[in-house]
């Protein structure tokens, strides 16, 4: 049924004279809801007004109420309190709900995975579902609680929380760059052809994609380690593969900025969420200070770069 709210009276009304109801008196009401008795006779005054009935008498120090009151008071209370069970029920389910993150397999893999138990130990029982994929998800719509995403921090609609600063660098496998000087151009580049953001990081870096040679082999991190070709990838990423020798570090001139973000729906976060956020802050910090700098190699031009 649907209800005509003009035809309602307040709900700052019916909420003094409910608390009154139950409390027996206006000052007990007062206390209740942290006002003064005056105003909760006020706000009964206006309600009697507005119905054109006495519904209660004063008696003594407290209140008794008339037989319209009682009416009103029982209505209410059936009313308020459906409403407060709702609350409840509602905060139960979202206080118990795990969170849903969307990212990369590459954070996942490179990254998250290595961290979860950390997490855990600090908020255990809290239920974590990490969705790696790497088509863009829209959070909203899929009904994810976080996204961690790469980029410049352009996401409208939605909230964004700086994590950390990173940057576009290239790596090969060692085998790869044995003579020097070395011309990019002349290395073979793993890369999709498909995904357009992985092109303009070839041109930002200098080369022209259609003259070099691409390799799509999928897992294009895994493929570098093996050998198979160069890689533009995030500096974040490749960290431990570059601190151990795994992959050499070629960095690039004129990259584009990038960093990592901690994004969210709009509006107010749940505290599980809100405490993820922040813990992502925290280690992707920690975990960015270990990528090492070293010497630096010669690269022919048109790139100007040095290899770590």
């Amino acid at each position: 049924m649907d209800i005509d709210w003009k035809l309602l009276p307040s709900l700052s009304a019916l909420r003094a004279f409910d608390t009154a109801a139950k409390c027996a008196s206006f000052s007990g009401a007062a206390r209740s809801l942290n006002v003064t008795p005056a105003a909760i006779s006020q706000q009964v005054r206006i309600l009697e007004a507005e119905l054109g009935l006495g519904l209660v008498r004063r008696e003594g120090r407290g209140i008794v109420l008339t037989e319209h009151g009682t009416l009103l008071a029982r209505s209410l209370a059936q009313g308020f309190g459906a409403i407060d069970e709702g609350i409840k029920a509602l905060r139960d389910i979202e206080q118990n709900r795990g969170i849903r993150i969307t990212t990369t397999p590459s954070i996942v893999d490179e990254f998250l995975l290595n961290r979860m138990a950390e997490y855990w130990q600090k908020h255990p029982g809290v239920e974590v579902s990490l969705m790696p994929s790497q088509s863009y998800k829209d959070i909203i719509k899929d009904g994810f609680d976080l996204a961690i995403r790469g980029g410049e921090g352009h996401y409208p609609g939605l909230n964004a929380q700086h994590l950390v600063d990173t940057k576009w660098i290239a790596v090969a496998a060692p085998q790869l760059l044995k003579s020097e000087p070395f011309d990019l151009s002349d290395l073979p580049w793993l890369a999709n052809p498909d995904l357009d953001w992985q092109i303009k990081l070839l041109r930002a870096a200098g080369m022209d994609p259609d003259g070099l040679n691409i390799v799509n082999l999928g897992d294009s991190l895994h493929a570098a380690r093996e050998g198979y070709g160069a890689l533009i990838a995030n500096a974040f990423l490749v960290r431990n593969d570059v601190a151990c020798g795994r992959l050499q570090a070629i960095e690039l001139s004129g990259m584009p900025p990038v960093a990592y973000w901690a994004v969210t729906p709009p509006g107010p976060l749940r505290a599980p969420v809100k405490e993820f956020a922040n813990w992502l802050k925290i280690v992707f910090t920690d975990e960015s200070s270990k990528f090492p700098h070293g010497s630096g190699r010669n690269v022919k031009s048109p790139v100007k770069t040095r290899v770590n």
